[in-house]
């Protein structure tokens, strides 16, 4: 009976461990792609990059520790890394997460933008999640670097040759001599994540007149654009969308229903005090549907690279 017993285990320890062997030969031997992750978390946005040689890249953190289940099925189980740590801006919103990540994960090296409200002396800082990451990450002897600018961060170099394979060239914030900036208008990180010939740009939730200012600074296409906010033309300048002249869309929409229509007689009324207002034109008018990805209808949505072309694919969240 013993016997028997121990027969069955071994074939079930054999079982497990052969499943356990293709899992791992599967990861180590994944294709050499950019892969772009793009999370819809409660009330806010993070993105997680896997470069062709595997160098791993967070960029914002979300709210709370959901930032971690999402990462975790991406992720092979035993592994507990990732290189680089990028936070555009220090609300709340983006950074409570990480101090789980510097936590639970072993990390290289932590990216933050150069200025913040609080030391342009446009906001208080009385909240205490952005020092307290910043606490975190120095006593585990990370180094925090500062971006802006012209800074361009190298997120993968490759094995044989030196060269950059895949790199973010810093868009925003500049310094204040050159830009004016406001509550409105806040410092956040804008950056280009640039592979071989393919290219996105994260435009987060940059204001029209931060566009503006980026377009006069001379900004080239890209193949993808993601866009914290509502897409519409109220909110894109049509300058900088015509430079970047994107394939693929990534914006943020709510999924609620409409405010229902206003009676007619409310309508008549309003019209004879008050102008109707001048409605811009869509920038990105020739993007059909299937090019256009609403973070808010999807768990995340994939772009996967290999240098020359990219495809965006999103997963439903219903």
């Amino acid at each position: 009976m013993n016997y028997k017993i121990w027969v069955r285990f071994g074939i079930i320890l054999a079982f497990a461990s052969g499943i356990i062997a293709v899992y791992v030969s599967h990861e180590e031997n994944r294709v050499p792609n950019l892969e772009i992750y793009i999370f819809n978390l409660k009330n806010s946005q993070a993105i997680f990059i896997r470069t062709p040689n595997d160098r791993r890249v967070l960029i914002n953190g979300g709210a709370n520790s959901e930032i971690i289940s999402r990462i975790t099925k991406i992720l092979p189980f035993y592994s507990r890394r990732i290189d680089t740590l990028m936070i555009t801006d220090n609300l709340d919103k983006n950074v409570t997460g990480l101090i789980d990540i510097l936590d639970r994960y072993q990390v290289k090296n932590v990216y933050v933008p150069a200025l913040t409200l609080q030391l342009l002396d446009l906001a208080s800082s009385t909240d205490q999640i952005y020092p307290t990451f910043l606490t975190t990450a120095q006593e585990k002897a990370l180094p925090v670097i500062e971006l802006a600018k012209g800074d361009n961060v190298n997120l993968e170099n490759s094995d044989i040759t030196g060269s950059t394979t895949v790199k973010a060239q810093i868009l925003f914030p500049a310094t204040s001599t050159k830009f004016a900036y406001s509550k409105a208008s806040a410092p956040e990180i804008i950056m280009k994540i640039k592979y071989n010939q393919t290219s996105l740009i994260l435009l987060g939730n940059a204001t029209t007149k931060i566009q503006k200012f980026i377009a006069l600074e001379g900004t080239t296409t890209a193949n993808v654009l993601l866009v914290w906010n509502s897409a519409s033309p109220d909110n894109l300048d049509a300058g900088l969308m015509n430079q970047i002249h994107p394939e693929y869309l990534v914006y943020s929409k709510s999924l609620t229903a409409t405010a229902p229509r206003a009676s007619v007689s409310s309508v008549n009324s309003a019209s004879k005090s008050k102008k109707p207002k001048k409605v811009k034109p869509d920038p990105l008018v020739y993007l059909t549907e299937a090019s256009r990805f609403n973070i808010k209808a999807f768990d995340h949505i994939k772009i996967t690279s290999d240098g020359v072309s990219l495809k965006v694919d999103s997963e439903k969240i219903y």
